[in-house]
């Protein structure tokens, strides 16, 4: 990497991106230049470093970043800060104009540069600084002043300075040469080299930054070491200013220390002893300007109100920033989870805390409130900020200013204590950053002798050299690294932070990042930053904390502000940007009865006082309902694009709207959807119809129109032809980039606009097509049956097809079956009537399988005829839609299909007909598991064969339920988990498969005892499925072992909720598997709640209906449901009041286990051994009832069935608290991972009789 130490950028070359025209200006410091920007074709200064002296460069990004943010008339706008090549520069507004003197005195036509600058000697080539020894110019400045364009230019010059001021900062370095004067007279401050935060202690600041200024123009206590510089100092630089203009001379003239030490114990003569006819008002107040104490000067109230022009409004007072900005209020959630996350960064490994919430919502406030609580409890914490800009081009831009506080801090260090920081290759981290360089021990640190030539290895180098200071740094005190607006971040930005973070070895610190959730790159920045990732999410405030912070607000405000906080806090609905809002408007217009206006009206009266530029702006960006380029709005406002970027600026200081930079592709849009609402109600309907319209054309004429803004435009301009065309148009970009509910959305656009023909026909089957690829099964059926009537006769039976098939997965199986019965008709087939004529079918078809063998001639689909494929579709309808519902019916429509895509040889559907044909194989359990894994094996050459991703899925989903059904547990994990990860990320329209793949896995979550982890995931999945009106995937989620999600966290009643939610619109038609699992959820919550009764009475009333619907066939079903059955009979043996009763339930229970006992799977053996352990525990058999938890314990861990095995041992260590140690300790660990708060009850409902 270059050094760049004596780089001299004076004669700046043409970028990529700026052509330089000529040279502007030059200082001690920097050079200015103008240029043409070629990205927005504006006229632009651009100043660059004269060197790359490390002081320099922080301070040049000081100036830079100081004001980045701040927009005012009267102070030059800054764009953005960019490094290329090693070359440092910003850019800002270009102005035209005259030097501020010149401007208000007349007969002068020029003014040189008379103000040498004074700065302590230790510090080399300071800005625009000559030495002491060049003597001062005395001249004297014309012969008069024009009184009106003074008073003109003064009070817009302090309109300037009050802006700083309100955004905390002071200038230190108001002189003529920094203010210009445009044409059109308007003033403008420049120059921000020496603009240091109000507030901020000298140990702050570097040495250079500690005394530096204009000598003539300085206030004394820029020149008094220790005393604190405040918005006072450049009140008396305007003073110095208005006391030349008025008199053509200085205050104080002489050599530089003479005019310092006369400063600090003198006033000057007083302006009318040179001028006798001085306006009386300017005179006092260029005096009272020059008082040598700080807190004898006026107000900036005072000032303005004597530089208004006569008869001039009011000027509205700038916001008290400083001062505001330090009322918190609230929070204390928020700040206990940042507190939790210092706490864990300090017992030896990195904590990341992610505080997200929109603009405006206080993030950045949370954090400083933070840091400064925790270093107020504790002196030794080392807390380093920064703020990743959106608008700089910088190399590691996320952590750029992060280094300038590193430098800070150690320039405030004993030198022995900043060296021993210093960390190896340290030269390679200045190379990065070269304002380490700065830092001494840094700057001397030797290169390696063989540095990587490799940019890879020298990358992995300057990271490894970031990640031991900081590890350093930790070492010695704790460390927090703040970083403002991380979604700004760049890819090597977080490829650092995470190189830092990952483990081993890393630095034990807290990194507090803020960032916006809705922006584009915040989920790259979450997910970019390895290990511990906490993310506190920041709402609006509480009702009390919104008025309290109303309240402190209020106050501030003075005696006029009469609103009533509780109703500031209703109105702005808690959001503190919008109570600030609502405060500074009744400051500055009252409130009538002390009530609070509508925050829109607050709103739209800021909206009123803009210049009619940025007011059109504003309109279109809120017409434009989301981002939209800035070139689109130039060309819809038909104005310089220029003119909009400096509009737009402004709007963005003002928090009107929010860009992502300053050239022509990039976006704006409004900062709130209140401003949007302010600004909507108050335009016409004519208004609005032409802006869209406006927009429209703008958009139209892009290099590539953004179709879905475009029919949104034309819609709202009256224009529905057009709107229906890009409305189609942005769904079919949706649906091709799998954004399904997005593409729906667009068909129906497109359906509001368009009349009945083969457009809106098309319209209906696409949107029909995306519903059901978003998994909106209902709504999707209703699409393909709107579009039935316009449908010739082939196509209305694949309509058919396509709407039953959706009413049957998602579980609205009445209509669904109704539907299919007519397809069904159409193709030749019956649905059989009952279960015995469908097992009757099954077995025949099962036998011409078996018999025919799995051979197959391939072929593609187009050699298939359309009457071919509909039938075996058909098929596949029927038996996906009744999978887990009727297993006779679909397993006997599954064979139907195997033997119909076997025949056709299409892979694809040969891979999905013999993987399901495989799980329904392994419905009977152990017996068929080699026939189910051949027949995966046979589906899984298929699907490799064809290359279809969803026949991949869906044969590795199949291979994980064969796994479950026949009862290895951990398989069907291993298998199911890749298989969500195909059908999720590779596959459309696969939700119905994805949805079935993740209750397997679920299910295979409860047996293996990974409670917690069931519980992360359920809720999730089953928000998903509810959003979707899926009853068939939400009655899954909520009953059967799944409602454990519920009991795991002690909430039986939220469990039975669900249960009622989820069964009460399911068919009643028949006897389905959910109404097994709705017999298991409420059985177990009866255990759980210590009703073993009513458990019992619950599963013998709802025995028989499930025994005659077959359901016990399936291997899986039965042992689990014979377990549940043993189980409840033991719980209400237990509780039996009388012997007689007790001994006939304990008959039951020993029958039951007998039964499980001639099962195949080990499992099985493990819940019969349970059974008897309870058994002997109620007969007083001690030592056999510890034999049997033993050998359940032993079958349980064979199986991978942990939570019967887990609950075994907690058994055990009851039954013999001695010998049982070693259970007994695994028990609570396992307790302590699933973080259970009642493992006893957990404990009943798996292992009941020994309570």
């Amino acid at each position: 990497m270059p050094d760049l130490e004596d780089t001299d950028p004076s004669e700046l070359e043409d970028t990529d991106r700026f052509r330089i025209v000529a040279r502007i200006g030059d200082g001690g410091m920097g050079v200015v230049y103008e240029a043409i920007d070629r990205d927005s074709d504006q006229r632009v200064a651009l100043k660059t470093l004269k060197s790359m002296r490390a002081d320099a460069l922080l301070r040049f990004k000081q100036e830079f970043r100081s004001l980045r943010d701040i927009r005012h008339p009267n102070l030059v706008s800054l764009g953005e800060l960019i490094e290329d090549r090693g070359t440092w520069f910003f850019t800002m507004e270009l102005v035209d104009g005259q030097d501020f003197l010149a401007y208000v005195r007349t007969g002068t036509d020029h003014v040189a540069d008379e103000t040498p600058q004074w700065s302590q000697p230790t510090v080399d080539d300071a800005d625009s600084t000559v030495t002491m020894g060049i003597p001062p110019s005395r001249r004297r400045y014309g012969t008069g002043f024009d009184e009106a364009r003074l008073r003109s230019a003064f009070a817009q010059l302090a309109a300037g300075v009050s802006a700083l001021h309100a955004a905390g900062k002071v200038h230190r370095d108001i002189k003529p040469s920094n203010i210009r004067v445009t044409p059109d007279g308007r003033v403008v401050l420049l120059d921000f080299g020496l603009v240091r935060a109000i507030g901020n202690s000298d140990d702050d600041l570097t040495a250079s930054d500690r005394l530096v200024g204009t000598v003539r123009y300085m206030a004394p206590e820029q020149a008094a070491t220790g005393t604190p510089v405040g918005p006072a100092a450049d009140w008396y630089s305007v003073g110095v200013l208005l006391y030349q203009s008025l008199t053509g001379r200085l205050p104080f003239d002489g050599p530089p220390m003479q005019v310092l030490m006369n400063k600090q114990r003198s006033r000057p003569v007083h302006p009318r002893s040179l001028e006798p006819d001085l306006p009386d008002d300017l005179a006092e107040l260029c005096i009272q300007l020059l008082a040598t104490d700080p807190a004898d000067r006026p107000t900036e109230r005072q000032i303005r109100a004597v530089l208004r022009p006569p008869g001039a409004p009011a000027t509205e007072p700038s916001r008290p920033s400083v001062t505001r900005s330090a009322v918190f209020v609230g929070r204390a959630r928020e700040l206990d989870a940042l507190q939790a996350a210092y706490e864990a960064s300090r017992a030896g490994a990195p904590v990341v805390a992610l505080v997200c919430g929109e603009s405006g919502i206080g993030k950045s406030a949370l954090v400083q409130q933070f840091i400064g609580m925790l270093t107020a409890r504790d002196a030794r914490v080392v807390a380093l900020a920064g703020r990743c800009f959106e608008r700089e081009s910088v190399p590691y831009k996320a952590v750029d200013e992060l280094m300038d506080a590193l430098v800070r801090h150690m320039h405030r260090l004993p030198a022995m204590e900043a060296a021993a920081l210093v960390p190896h290759r340290a030269a390679l981290l200045a190379d990065v950053f070269p304002v380490l360089r700065q830092v001494q021990a840094i700057a001397q640190a030797p290169r390696p002798a063989h540095a990587a030539a490799e940019p890879r290895q020298q990358r992995a180098a300057v990271f490894r050299a970031l990640r031991e200071l900081f590890v350093r740094f930790a070492e010695r005190r704790p460390l927090v690294l703040a970083i403002d607006d991380l979604q700004w971040a760049d890819a090597d930005s977080l490829a650092l932070l995470a190189d830092v973070l990952r483990p081993p070895d890393a630095p034990p610190l807290l990194l507090v990042a803020t960032l916006r959730p809705a922006e584009p790159g915040a989920d790259t920045a979450i997910a970019a930053l390895p290990g511990d990732v906490r993310r506190i999410d920041l709402s609006r405030l509480a009702d009390e904390e919104a008025r309290e912070l109303a309240e402190l607000l209020l106050r501030f405000a003075g005696p006029d502000a009469t609103l009533r906080p509780e109703d500031v806090a209703a109105e702005a609905a808690g959001h503190p940007l919008f109570i600030h809002e609502l405060v500074h408007h009744c400051e500055m217009f009252g409130a009538a009865g002390g009530r609070a206006m509508a925050l829109e009206d607050a709103l739209w009266a800021r909206v009123e006082r803009l210049d009619p530029l940025a007011r059109r702006v504003v309109e279109l960006v809120v017409l434009a309902n989301g981002p939209i380029a800035l070139e689109r709005i130039a060309a819809a406002a038909q104005l310089e694009f220029s003119d909009v970027a400096r509009a737009v600026g402004a709007l963005r200081v003002a928090y009107l709207v929010r860009s992502t930079g300053n050239r022509r592709p990039d976006t704006v849009e409004v900062y709130h959807d209140r401003i949007r609402q302010a600004v909507a109600r108050h335009m016409t309907a004519a208004q609005r119809r032409d802006g869209h319209r406006q927009l429209a054309l703008a958009l139209e004429s892009a290099a590539a129109p953004d179709a879905d803004a475009l029919a949104m435009h034309w819609q709202e301009a009256g224009d529905a032809e057009r709107a229906a065309r890009y409305a189609l148009a942005a769904g079919d970009q949706a649906a091709a980039a799998l954004a399904f509910d997005r593409a729906a959305t667009r068909y129906r656009t497109a359906l509001a606009c368009l009349s009945d023909g083969p457009d809106r026909h098309a319209a209906l089957v696409k949107l029909g097509d995306a519903l059901a690829n978003a998994g909106r099964g209902v709504d999707a059926a209703r699409a393909y049956q709107d579009a039935l009537p316009t449908a010739n006769r082939a196509e209305r039976l694949e309509l058919q097809r396509r709407a039953a098939e959706q009413l049957l997965r998602c579980g609205h199986l009445d209509e669904g079956l109704d539907q299919i019965r007519s397809v069904l008709d159409a193709v030749g087939m019956t649905l059989p009537r009952t279960s015995r004529a469908a097992l009757l079918q099954l077995l025949w078809r099962r036998l011409r399988i078996f018999l025919r063998g799995l051979r197959y001639r391939p072929r593609d689909e187009s050699e298939l005829s359309e009457a071919e494929l509909r039938r075996i579709d058909v098929c596949w309808s029927v038996a996906a839609g009744l999978s887990l519902v009727d297993p006779v019916q679909c397993t006997n429509f599954q064979a139907r299909h195997t033997l119909l895509a076997l025949a056709a040889g299409e892979q694809s559907r040969i891979a999905r007909a013999l993987g399901v044909e495989a799980a329904f194989v392994a419905l009977g359990g152990h017996k068929k598991l080699a026939r189910a894994e051949r027949l995966v094996d046979a589906a899984r050459a298929a699907a490799n064969a064809s290359g279809d991703p969803h026949a991949v899925g869906m044969t590795q989903s199949c291979a994980g339920m064969v796994a479950f059904l026949c009862g290895d547990v951990r398989r069907a994990r291993a298998y199911c988990e890749p298989a969500e990860e195909i059908l999720r990320v590779r596959c459309t329209g696969a939700l119905w498969e994805l949805m079935s793949t993740q209750v397997f896995t679920m299910w295979a979550l409860f047996f293996l005892g990974e409670l917690r982890e069931l519980a992360r995931r359920v809720p999730a999945i089953l928000a998903e499925a509810l959003d979707r009106g899926d009853l068939y995937a939400s009655a899954d989620l909520r009953m059967g072992i799944a409602s454990f999600a519920w009991l795991v966290d002690d909430a039986p009643d939220e469990a039975e909720r669900q249960i009622d939610e989820a069964i009460a619109p399911w068919s009643q038609k028949g006897y389905h598997l959910q109404h097994y699992y709705e017999l298991i959820a409420r059985a177990h919550i009866d255990l759980y709640r210590g009703e073993p009764d009513r458990a019992w009475r619950r599963v013998e009333e709802g025995w028989r209906p499930f025994a005659r619907s077959l359901h016990l066939r399936i291997e899986q079903v039965r042992i689990e449901a014979v377990h549940l059955r043993g189980r409840c009979a033991l719980a209400a043996a237990a509780a039996a009041a009388g012997e007689v009763e007790r001994a006939r339930l304990l008959r039951e229970v020993l029958r039951i286990a007998r039964r499980l006992s001639r099962e195949a799977p080990t499992w099985a053996g493990g819940c019969a051994a349970l059974l008897r352990a309870g058994v002997h525990h109620l007969r007083g058999e001690t030592g056999e009832a510890a034999t049997e938890l033993r050998k359940a314990i032993a079958a349980f861990d064979q199986s991978g069935h942990g939570v019967f095995g887990q609950a075994a041992r907690a058994r055990l260590a009851t039954v013999q608290p001695s010998m049982a140690t070693v259970e007994r300790a695994a028990f609570e660990e396992w307790c302590a991972r699933q973080r259970l708060p009642r493992p006893e009850r957990i404990v009943a409902v798996l292992v009941p009789g020994f309570d």
